[in-house]
């Protein structure tokens, strides 16, 4: 399906981008990096929806101060030698991920806190197509598919640091 790449965010919520910026979404896979550095852009759209769910995915429980409930268990599962195993790492990403959509379709019901929240930043599901472990590096690489209510998919490639340097 061809979808315009040219989009009226106009009156739109923002988020302040911390994720390596995609120019132009496509249906390859896009390794994505966090980048927190002065001068930040902002995101809505897709890349808004990606940055939200893999923010939510990768944060501890019990990281956000006045939020403890937000995040997943997937972070400490991976320091704790869920990596080691490929069984392991697919049931750790599965439970974690029932958590973060969980999270995330709480926060598009919150529409008297975070105003109506466009399709195409709503979750529709979220899939890992696959994973590798670099033991050398200790760098996980999850491949996942992220699907919005508009029925738009991209596959992200998220690396995670699984060894404490």
């Amino acid at each position: 399906m061809n979808r315009p790449f040219t989009y009226d965010y106009s009156d739109r919520l923002v988020d302040v981008e911390l994720l390596q910026t995609v120019q132009r979404p496509t249906q390859s896979v896009q390794p994505l990096q966090i980048n927190i550095t002065f001068g930040q852009r902002v995101v809505t759209g897709m890349q808004k929806l990606v940055q939200r769910y893999i923010v939510l995915l990768l944060t501890e429980l019990e990281d956000v101060h006045f939020a403890p409930e937000q995040g997943t268990s997937f972070w400490t599962d991976m320091l704790r030698g869920a990596a080691n195993n490929a069984g392991q790492v697919e049931l750790a990403f599965a439970f974690a991920n029932v958590d973060a959509i969980s999270q995330l379709k709480l926060e598009e019901a919150s529409v008297s806190t975070f105003g109506a929240i466009p399709d195409d930043e709503r979750v529709d599901r979220v899939q890992l197509l696959s994973f590798t472990v670099d033991q050398a590096t200790g760098v996980l690489d999850l491949q996942i598919e992220i699907t919005n209510k508009t029925g738009d998919a991209y596959v992200y490639v998220v690396p995670v640091t699984v060894a404490r340097g």
